[in-house]
């Protein structure tokens, strides 16, 4: 008979495998589209994703607001986890 493998070797080996499964391109969002959320004054937010042309199939991390150009526009860098690695949206 053999015993039972104690609970915190079984979540070691779990931790292994999500490792594992990141490190070859996998998430764990399942590829979401980006979301874009505009603050409307009060308690209430209005989702603008299609609007924006933000809600893209990225594994999104982070972004940066910033006026890149000069122009007076508002430009976004957003960060992904898988290539492309970093997108440019102008205006």
């Amino acid at each position: 008979m053999q015993a039972a493998k104690p609970p915190e070797s079984e979540y070691r080996q779990s931790i292994v495998r999500i490792n594992k499964y990141i490190r070859r391109g996998g998430s764990l969002s399942g590829r979401e589209r980006n979301c874009v959320f505009l603050n409307t004054g009060d308690p209430r937010f209005a989702c603008v994703s299609a609007v924006t042309g933000l809600d893209v199939d990225d594994d999104s991390r982070a972004l940066a607001l910033a006026d890149w150009d000069y122009d007076g526009d508002v430009d976004v860098w957003v960060t992904n986890r898988t290539a492309p690695v970093v997108r440019f949206f102008r205006n």
